[in-house]
């Protein structure tokens, strides 16, 4: 823990509540019927891999994390949604406050019949640790639905077994490399048994030869600007940040 990464670097800055906003991207399966939406860090004209560059750690700060729950919260609740998706940093899994902000917006979003997914990045600012799979044990034990973001199909890379998760989510090649994908998902006895949301849906080909293909429909989903192209959501003024950093 005294060398713990994160701890050192929130040392280092503060982060204020000014600017960042979110959106929302709609989810849909195999019908093209809209299921689910993912609540997305609004960039504007700034991305999000500029803000990394300059505070690596933007996206797991306890302020960060407490702005994404509430609008999480407010825009599942407003849109009546029945699953909505977030996202959260692996190093995120290391922080007990994050983990049981997390597990509280859970339990309030089952009372509203809403089921919350917890994408978990590909993103690793700090080294491997321990506290990371204990983390996504105690998320998993709170019955909370787990996703692993933008998965490329090599397991051996990643820190955590693929069993923790429910919903894989994998980037769309083009249309010619499609039949590779739908092999490579179904042979793998694990993926093969899991829900599997294909994003970076930007052309009808993409779309259309995973309709017609072999994966297995009442577990896929889609998610591109091909079928939505997020909006920014109106929210209260506690979600209204703009990421300041004083070092």
């Amino acid at each position: 823990m005294n060398n713990c990464y994160v701890i050192k670097n929130w040392q280092d800055f503060e982060l204020s509540k000014d600017t960042v906003s979110f959106k929302s991207q709609k989810i849909y399966n195999a019908k093209l019927e809209n299921v689910a939406e993912e609540i997305l860090f609004n960039a504007g004209a700034f991305p999000a891999d500029g803000i990394l560059k300059y505070c690596q750690l933007f996206f797991s700060h306890p302020a960060y994390i407490e702005q994404l729950v509430i609008a999480a919260r407010q825009r599942a609740i407003e849109a009546k949604l029945d699953r909505v998706f977030i996202n959260i940093e692996q190093q995120t899994l290391c922080d007990q406050w994050s983990i049981a902000q997390l597990i509280r917006l859970n339990s309030t979003l089952r009372n509203h019949h809403c089921e919350l997914v917890i994408e978990v990045t590909e993103r690793l600012t700090c080294d491997k640790c321990q506290r990371l799979e204990q983390g996504l044990k105690t998320l998993k034990a709170a019955n909370i639905t787990l996703a692993l973001d933008d998965y490329d199909l090599q397991p051996h890379g990643l820190p955590f077994r693929l069993e923790f998760f429910d919903i894989i989510k994998v980037i769309s090649p083009k249309a010619e490399l499609l039949s590779q994908l739908e092999n490579e998902l179904i042979s793998n006895n694990q993926l093969n048994q899991k829900e599997i949301v294909v994003e970076s849906i930007e052309e009808k080909p993409q779309l259309e030869q995973l309709l017609a293909g072999k994966l297995d429909r009442s577990k896929l989903s889609f998610q591109g600007y091909l079928l939505h192209i997020p909006e920014p959501f109106s929210h209260s003024n506690a979600c209204n940040t703009n990421a300041g950093i004083n070092k």
